[in-house]
């Protein structure tokens, strides 16, 4: 989206800048740059999507997700290269 249309959602929804950087515990000035772009926080982005109601690659397409490191998908990930790696050091290779 853009920062205007961003913007316009969120004034519609009633909601303002000043208003999530209050709840965020974070700057004013912060919340606007992620909306403008030039500044990128993935909880922010997340946050403001979540108002939104959209995804936030919809929003902000060019923030990158965080790597949650609590998700069943890494945990399992993560176990298997451990497994994977023990093997490799019992093998000696």
């Amino acid at each position: 989206m853009k920062p205007e249309d961003i913007n316009q959602s969120l004034h519609q929804l009633g909601y303002s800048q000043t208003l999530i950087a209050e709840v965020m515990g974070k700057s004013p000035s912060l919340i606007s740059k992620v909306i403008s772009g030039n500044a990128k926080s993935f909880g922010v982005a997340y946050f403001i999507a979540t108002i939104l109601e959209k995804s936030v690659n919809e929003v902000f397409p060019n923030i990158k997700q965080k790597l949650n490191r609590q998700s069943p998908t890494y945990i399992r990930n993560r176990n298997k290269l451990q497994s994977i790696y023990s093997e490799c050091k019992v093998e000696n290779i």
